[in-house]
């Protein structure tokens, strides 16, 4: 079946949800199946790492972890409410 998300018709089965996690941000985006980016359909959240005096960069794993479920649970929710629309 198709559906109609961001304005494009694509298959549900054939998207593909790409996250970054970087130094300074977490990014999720969207592409269809011939891999252009959904528009609309990502979110970056930053945050903020910890230098230690050793010259060390911690980032606290539960925080991360956190971070990657609410940028993934975010391009649920908008696919969700594309498919209602």
């Amino acid at each position: 079946p198709l559906d109609r998300i961001g304005g494009l018709l694509c298959r549900m089965a054939s998207l593909a949800v790409a996250v970054d996690i970087g130094s300074s941000s977490v990014r999720s985006r969207l592409f269809n199946d011939r891999g252009e980016d959904l528009e609309g359909f990502g979110l970056q959240v930053a945050h903020s790492p910890r230098f230690t005096d050793d010259g060390g960069v911690e980032i606290d794993a539960d925080a991360l972890a956190g971070i990657c479920f609410q940028v993934i649970d975010h391009l649920h929710q908008r696919l969700q409410r594309a498919a209602l629309s």
